[in-house]
């Protein structure tokens, strides 16, 4: 009987353990006990007003309605009525190349996303509700790579209903069944819809490869706002649009669940009015903390924009994917005073950390520079009488060629 006693002990007693709650240090119902994320976090409001990269793009894309990067390079479409056509951005937002696919028609195009080998053209625009035609195009990348500056290529066809909608008579701009914003995630295609009537966006899942489907969704999320565009960066989504108003709002989700991502962390990031951002139609993540949008032509110019998102991630943020495993850890955090940075490189190189105020990069209080040998490495860091009881920013460097790293610090002296 003992002996049992001891492997239920042992079995148990993790589960015992964990306690759940909100995990991330810059919600307001922070939980320095938890240990397991229940999606609870809660932020104060936020506003970051995105950066202009582009002020304007050529006029053929005057009603640009979505945002790739394929294979370092960006690409964009229009909505509905235009051509049917993608075009990779050149230097000062020229048109670089004209990729047409074969025997299709613009009806209502309003997203692109792509895997590694495919792009996806979202050819579901349903502002009355009535569409009984709704697809996802399919073009293979390596068709149009290297070649012509106009390109006519064949594309695959995923036709797909919603299971859920019984009517289809029109009515403009109330129906739920509107849909702007798809991501290619794991091995499927996720679209999200916009829901005129109450700011609720419902999930789908549709395989990515050709065929007919009647989709039901998996889960849906109340967000206040008509979902535009989507962006996904391994498991960091982001949601993009406006509310009836006209302003614009970045709906960040992470932390959450596998496959799950309207249960974890949820922050709605306020972007500005029409008349300062515009119509924000699309995103896409140039890497783990930075987002790029395009707007239309409406108030303002149709712009290539950079939503910068260092300040507001819980966890660690890369420039780019490592090559290798870094396994980096922060601890304590929050933390008193003094700070532990542990990581494992593949060869040896001179690493740089730099500590700064979270809204202000460009002063640096900590900046040091150390070598780091091929294998696992530890430094300690003192934060003395310049820092304040707040949140910081560590970032490292040299690690890897190219490779820029951020993590966020919670300063709570004792």
């Amino acid at each position: 009987m003992k002996n049992w006693f001891f492997v239920a002990l042992l079995l148990f007693t993790p589960l015992a353990q964990a306690q759940w709650g909100c995990t991330d240090p810059q919600a307001t119902n922070y939980d320095p006990a938890a240990t397991k994320n229940n999606g609870s976090c809660l932020y104060p409001n936020t506003l970051i007003s995105p950066k202009i990269l582009l002020q304007k793009l050529s006029d053929t894309l005057n009603e640009t309605s979505g945002l790739a990067r394929i294979r370092n390079q960006w690409y964009s479409h229009n909505d509905g009525g235009n051509p049917a056509a993608i075009y990779r951005l050149g230097n000062n937002g020229s048109i670089a190349q004209t990729i047409v696919p074969r025997n299709q028609n613009n009806i209502d195009w309003e997203d692109l996303t792509a895997s590694n080998d495919h792009a996806f053209i979202g050819d579901f625009g349903n502002n009355n509700g009535d569409r009984k035609d709704l697809k996802i195009l399919k073009l293979p990348i390596n068709a149009w790579m290297g070649s012509a500056l106009v390109d006519s290529i064949d594309a695959e066809t995923i036709a797909f209903s919603f299971a859920d909608q019984t009517q289809f008579t029109p009515s403009a701009k109330t129906t739920p069944f509107d849909c702007e914003a798809m991501i290619f995630w794991g091995d499927s295609l996720h679209i999200f819809t916009k829901s005129w009537s109450n700011g609720v966006t419902k999930r789908y899942v549709i395989p990515a490869v050709p065929g007919n489907y009647n989709v039901s969704p998996r889960d849906s999320l109340s967000l206040g706002f008509l979902v535009t565009g989507a962006a996904v960066y391994q498991d960091r989504l982001a949601l993009v649009g406006y509310d009836k108003s006209g302003n614009g709002f970045l709906e960040l989700l992470w932390d959450f669940p596998s496959a799950q991502p309207f249960n974890g962390n949820k922050r709605k990031i306020a972007l500005g009015s029409f008349i300062s951002v515009g119509q924000i139609e699309s995103v896409a993540f140039q890497d783990s903390i930075t987002l790029l949008a395009t707007n239309e032509k409406y108030v303002v110019a149709n712009r290539l924009m950079e939503i910068p998102l260092a300040t507001v991630w819980g966890k660690t943020a890369f420039n780019k994917q490592p090559k290798h495993a870094i396994d980096l850890t922060v601890s304590p955090n929050p933390n008193s005073g003094e700070i532990v940075v542990r990581w494992q490189q593949a060869n040896p190189r001179t690493v740089e950390m730099r500590i700064f105020e979270i809204n202000n990069p460009n002063n640096s209080l900590i900046c040091k520079k150390f070598h780091g040998d091929a294998g696992p490495n530890e430094v300690k860091i003192d934060l003395d009488q310049r820092f304040a009881v707040g949140t910081y920013i560590l970032q490292i460097t040299g690690i890897e060629k190219g490779l820029r790293m951020q993590e966020t610090l919670i300063y709570q002296p004792q």
